[in-house]
């Protein structure tokens, strides 16, 4: 197989998201949607009428960006120190758009051939998720998909010392 045709198969298996904190729960962006990521604005200029959840808009080299607060949106309590926080900048439908968060996290690289299926029970309600504990459920914030972090052993009975942390995507029924 050639090089260019190798890592066009790569590409299309593997999907990349960048990680974000926000009220000690942890939100992915596909990475393609993520234009940068800023500290928070020393000005913010507050706009009227606007729902409760526009922080207000700033001016990003010569680009105003209206700012969500996603602590209002998720309705979550305010943040604890606003000047800590991290603006996730990103392209919706062509504009552009800031996240506020609580901070950034990491990388993930999911692989189309990592995937994990969960079941509802009759009772539960859907869109529910219980987990064990060491692993991470993570919803992808406008997208109806989620992914699960763990870890797996390479070598059995390496007492934690020889794993990787493994990313899936998870299937609903």
């Amino acid at each position: 197989m050639s090089d260019s045709k190798m890592l066009t198969t790569l590409k299309r298996s593997t999907q990349i998201f960048g990680t974000f904190l926000l009220n000690r729960c942890e939100y992915t962006l596909p990475v393609e949607s993520i234009q940068e990521v800023v500290n928070y604005p020393e000005r913010i200029q507050i706009v009227p009428l606007t729902p409760h959840f526009l922080h207000g808009v700033f001016n990003l080299r010569g680009v105003i960006i209206p700012l969500v607060d996603m602590r209002k949106l998720l309705k979550f309590p305010d943040f604890e120190q606003l000047d800590l926080a991290k603006v996730a900048i990103i392209d919706f439908e062509g504009a552009k758009l800031g996240l506020l968060f609580d901070s950034t996290g990491e990388i993930l690289h999911v692989h189309s051939d990592q995937e994990t299926s969960y079941s509802y029970t009759e009772h539960s309600q859907k869109g529910a998720v219980k987990g064990a504990g060491h692993h991470s459920v993570v919803q992808i914030p406008g997208r109806d998909e989620w992914v699960i972090a763990y870890h797996r052993f390479i070598i059995p009975g390496g007492d934690g010392f020889n794993r990787e942390t493994c990313v899936s995507p998870m299937r609903f029924d």
